[in-house]
């Protein structure tokens, strides 16, 4: 506990010595993973909610992305900003994902654009990526950092090339509700999203079908997903309280009974890098 209020968005530091968040109470927080103490006063700077953090992959840069539209980038140790606030979306930003193979990070907004930054110099580059009728609530990166896929309050899935910006799949049409989150299977071929519509999905990446059936079991909006990093199951956070945990190789069974402890909608959720452990965060705080 610290932000007192709703945490939008909780991932692991790549060590997973750390667990990050970030909150309604427009702050960043690190803590310990083992004992959950805080390890740095809250991050501040942001001047609206915080609905997406992000770590880069050696673990030394932090980045929040807000609803007062902004993207910042912080020294993970510290928590000071290390450039002048990112700035070029017109709306708050919803989502932010750092790239896997390079020094870039991808951001979406309800301005209905993603943009990619160079973490070196805090600029965008290249145009905006455009074609979704809605608003951006989420981006990921494929693990070659190749693709970008993004899901939007316009029910679709859209997959982009990272080197030329240009639309490389979709529109992916299935969810009946605005897609919350997305994320690529470890071997790129695979994306699973979470909706509104309380389902999650599964789709080629390539081709954009829909592989299967809908993951039906939640009684409320699907706000997030992750993934194992085997990519042999799926956790899925919901506003119906739970998490619950996918076999992605067994008809999109669930294993086990919900998890259940949260009293208020589950936010987010992410594996630990070595798959051993989960964290979720509600909007309880």
């Amino acid at each position: 506990r610290g932000h007192r209020n709703a945490i939008n968005s909780v991932i692991f530091s790549p060590d997973m010595r750390h667990v990050i968040s970030g909150g309604n109470n427009c702050t960043i927080r690190t803590w310990n993973s083992r004992n959950g103490e805080a390890t740095t006063a809250a991050i501040q700077g942001h001047k609206g909610i915080v609905r997406s953090v992000a770590v880069s992959p050696e673990g030394k840069i932090l980045a929040s992305a807000s609803e007062d539209a902004s993207i910042r980038l912080w020294d993970a140790e510290g928590g000071s900003p290390i450039c002048n606030p990112l700035k070029g979306h017109l709306s708050p930003v919803y989502t932010v994902a750092f790239s896997p193979t390079d020094r870039r990070i991808a951001t979406g907004s309800l301005d209905g654009t993603i943009r990619i930054w160079n973490v070196d110099t805090g600029k965008a580059e290249g145009k905006p990526l455009t074609g979704h009728k809605g608003g951006i609530l989420c981006v990921a990166y494929s693990l070659d950092g190749r693709r970008i896929a993004s899901g939007s309050t316009d029910t679709t899935i859209r997959i982009w090339s990272t080197e030329t910006g240009a639309m490389t799949c979709g529109p992916l049409i299935g969810h009946t509700g605005s897609v919350y989150s997305v994320v690529f299977t470890p071997d790129g071929r695979r994306i699973v999203s979470g909706s509104n519509d309380c389902t999650l999905r599964e789709w080629d990446s390539v081709k954009g079908a829909q592989v299967g059936l809908p993951f039906q079991g939640h009684a409320g909006a699907v706000n997030a997903v992750s993934i194992s990093p085997d990519g042999r199951r799926v956790v899925s956070a919901s506003s119906d309280h739970s998490v619950r945990i996918w076999n992605l190789e067994s008809q999109k069974k669930a294993i086990g009974e919900p998890l259940r402890g949260h009293k208020n909608a589950v936010q987010s959720i992410a594996y630990s890098r070595d798959g051993s452990r989960i964290v979720s965060s509600d909007r309880t705080g």
